[in-house]
């Protein structure tokens, strides 16, 4: 929710890495998306955007234009699963960078299976 997310993003701004944030994302369609964003967009620098496989599960494409609603202006990049998105993530992170997986408990769940 939104308010977790700017707790979130505060944390984040408390303790700065020296490089960049990556953020992953992947939520339900149901949830506030774009406030969430909203309250993330100036504490990420590269978007991994993905979607979740399931019925309640937002597409890549809702989040981006969630993302744009919110005044997100970098080019987010788009999967069709989170473990990609995470992978991906992993793969461009260089030393000091930072990942910062958000969103929702069933994208956290799958990364971690």
């Amino acid at each position: 929710n939104p308010d977790a997310a700017a707790v979130l993003a505060d944390n984040l701004r408390r303790a700065p890495c020296s490089g960049r944030t990556h953020g992953v994302v992947a939520m339900l369609d149901d949830k506030d998306s774009e406030g969430v964003f909203r309250a993330m967009r100036d504490v990420i620098d590269s978007w991994h955007v993905a979607g979740l496989a399931l019925p309640r599960g937002a597409g890549s494409e809702q989040l981006i234009r969630d993302l744009r609603r919110a005044g997100v202006r970098s080019l987010p990049h788009s999967y069709p699963d989170i473990r990609s998105a995470h992978r991906s993530a992993l793969a461009t992170a260089e030393p000091g960078d930072r990942l910062v997986l958000f969103g929702s408990f069933y994208a956290l769940s799958e990364v971690m299976a």
